[in-house]
């Protein structure tokens, strides 16, 4: 055994370099070896985490208005947007077709007949706490009708500029957005 050890005492030896090196590796080997040890990943933490309407309003809101802001010069603006529909989740499933096919053979000719079923079954997952949730692929977030927009300091150099940059941001054309000098 202690000559086993004799190479790696000289390669200690050797230089600092060498040892702060080698003590590296050991901790990124264990890392390895014992990185996870919760026993498995949590699920929950993977899926997509689900935005109501109304927080997704907020948050554009509040883009648009340090958008607005940050053009006019003004942080008083009241800013209001309205979608058209909900979101959309796209939940991850498995299709199972099945496809029974016979054929009957009748002194005029041969019929066939086809019988096709089809299943849809939604993934569902559990997180550590036991709770089951269908597992969310795609979150479609919903479309925007329009956008109105009353601020101080808006001149026709600012309203060109305002359209421009919130049709951009939300990809709707100009016509959805409207803009109007607080009086």
């Amino acid at each position: 055994m202690e000559q086993s050890l004799i190479p790696f005492k000289k390669i200690l030896k050797s230089s600092k370099k060498t040892t702060v090196f080698m003590i590296l590796a050991l901790i990124g080997i264990l890392f390895i070896a014992f990185g996870d040890l919760s026993g498995g990943e949590d699920v929950s933490n993977t899926a997509v985490k689900k935005q109501s309407d109304y927080e997704y309003c907020q948050e554009l809101e509040g883009k648009i208005r340090t958008l607005v802001t940050a053009i006019t010069g003004n942080d008083s603006c009241v800013v209001a947007v309205t979608l058209e529909n909900s979101g959309e989740y796209i939940y991850a499933d498995q299709n199972k077709l099945d496809l029974n096919q016979t054929e009957d053979k009748a002194t005029n000719g041969t019929t066939t007949k086809k019988e096709q079923k089809s299943e849809q079954e939604y993934i569902i997952v559990e997180g550590k706490d036991g709770d089951q949730t269908a597992l969310i692929v795609t979150e479609k977030k919903p479309g925007i009708r329009g956008v109105a927009i009353v601020a101080s300091g808006i001149n026709n150099m600012n309203y060109d500029l305002i359209s421009s940059c919130i049709s951009s941001m939300l990809g709707i054309p100009s016509r959805k957005i409207s803009i109007s000098e607080a009086g």
